[in-house]
């Protein structure tokens, strides 16, 4: 098994093998090769060729480190393995430090730090067709909590609202394009969770955003899950999470963080 040290070191050897080639070279070089980069030095404009084996075994060592640390399964490895490629050329070519255990010891951990700050509290809001339930407005189980749709899009008219109006230029640098963008995403939101008639909703905290969502996920299906049983196969095969609305896949993603202020994000096929 390759130690951190091993691995740093063929990144760096690999690193130097692809800047020697020449253009001529360059042009036998698979793909994959090419399109596994890491930024170059200072002093230099845009990205080496780092490979894919040495992509691969970063990445591996990223996901030994975070399983490793207090942070496993609560931030995402690829974020940590950026983070040790955009150190190794900080450390190793900018600040010519000497390639040694405890030099990259220091940068498999402050990597992982650094991701594990980006950790965030939020509520996720899941689509789900759940069918008619009688009177019941909501219910839970075990940390989802299930609700009808139209009462949460009624709730959230304030966050809807807030969202549209943000002074920020996060989508588009022009500030009524922003606002447009945001309004159409809103309409797409508004749009796929209405006909589903419930939400699931849970609560995810201290995990980083990539992770956050799909720890949120399997807390849902587990849910689901346990429906299955209580109720039956034979009463509940209709039940999901998400899935195509009705006319066109214009599938959206609602996400509030520990203010309430909420995210967005929309995919139309």
């Amino acid at each position: 098994m390759k130690t951190y040290l091993d691995v740093i070191e063929f990144a760096i050897s690999e690193i130097a093998r692809f800047a020697k080639l020449k253009p001529g070279e360059l042009k036998g070089v698979p793909w994959e090769d090419v399109l596994s980069t890491i930024r170059a030095p200072n002093g230099r404009v845009g990205s080496l060729i780092l490979g894919s084996e040495a992509q691969n075994e970063i990445q591996s060592m990223a996901e030994l480190a975070v399983s490793r640390s207090c942070h496993r399964g609560r931030i995402d490895s690829s974020a940590v393995a950026k983070e040790i490629k955009d150190l190794i050329v900080e450390r190793f070519f900018n600040e010519k430090r000497e390639v040694n255990t405890q030099q990259v010891a220091k940068v498999v951990s402050s990597a992982v730090k650094k991701v594990s700050k980006s950790k965030v509290n939020q509520t996720h809001i899941f689509p789900f067709h759940l069918g008619y339930l009688g009177t019941a407005v909501q219910f839970k189980i075990g940390p989802v909590t299930f609700k009808q749709t139209e009462q949460v899009l009624e709730q959230l008219k304030p966050a809807f609202e807030e969202y549209i109006n943000a002074g920020d230029v996060s989508i588009s640098k022009d500030k009524e394009t922003n606002r447009n963008l945001r309004i159409e995403l809103s309409e797409i939101a508004r749009g796929h969770y209405g006909p589903f008639g419930w939400v699931a909703e849970v609560q995810v905290n201290d995990f980083d955003e990539p992770t956050s969502k799909n720890h949120a996920k399997r807390l849902v299906d587990s849910a689901l899950d346990c429906l299955h049983l209580l109720v039956g196969a034979a009463y509940s095969n209709h039940m999901r999470v998400g899935g195509p609305s009705i006319h066109v896949n214009r599938s959206s993603q609602i996400v509030l963080d520990k203010n309430g202020a909420l995210s967005l994000s929309a995919l139309v096929d």
